[in-house]
């Protein structure tokens, strides 16, 4: 776990390429449906601002266990075996034209979100639950949106948001 934990710590967020997925709950065996959602700049540059700060902030972490807490400064780690995240992966790493989002109605009801940032060979995976639905009107705690032409942009009004990426890795 430290090795991930490591990779996780000193990945280059800044030079990063970003694609974000978007994902609800599937009765079939996959157990995930996915979709990309294609984003701008303003976007990408949040969510790498976003995945860096919380790296900057996480300096420990620790098994996770029922039991565990954590403190202002650490994250829990568990084994990729012991999730369904490999079923998640294995979606999310398709090819992304062919998966796009093409309506907003498709964001609909979305259970969460990854945030798949790559970079010389690298890929980091932020996962994010979201509620059943997305808010419109949290200024503090939400990235403000606007789905337009097959693509998510920074907004500056509170059209489409959702919850950053706080404590995910």
């Amino acid at each position: 776990m430290q090795l991930h934990f490591d990779n996780f710590r000193n990945f280059n967020y800044a030079d990063a390429t970003v694609h974000l997925w978007i994902f609800k709950r599937s009765t079939t065996d996959r157990k995930f449906n996915t979709s990309y959602v294609q984003t701008d700049d303003a976007v990408n540059t949040l969510l790498k601002d976003v995945a860096t700060h919380e790296v900057n902030r996480t300096t420990e972490f620790a098994p996770y266990s029922y039991l565990a807490q954590t403190n202002e400064n650490s994250c829990l780690a568990t084994p990729v075996l012991a999730t369904n995240f490999s079923l998640l992966k294995a979606q999310v790493d398709r090819p992304e034209p062919e998966c796009a989002v093409e309506s907003v109605e498709e964001l609909k009801g979305a259970q969460g979100y990854v945030v798949k940032f790559t970079h010389s060979g690298q890929t980091i995976y932020a996962v994010k639950r979201s509620t059943a639905s997305w808010k419109t009107s949290y200024p503090n705690k939400f990235i403000n949106m606007v789905f337009s032409n097959g693509e998510l942009s920074a907004a500056e009004n509170n059209s489409f948001s959702m919850e950053t990426l706080k404590k995910t890795f």
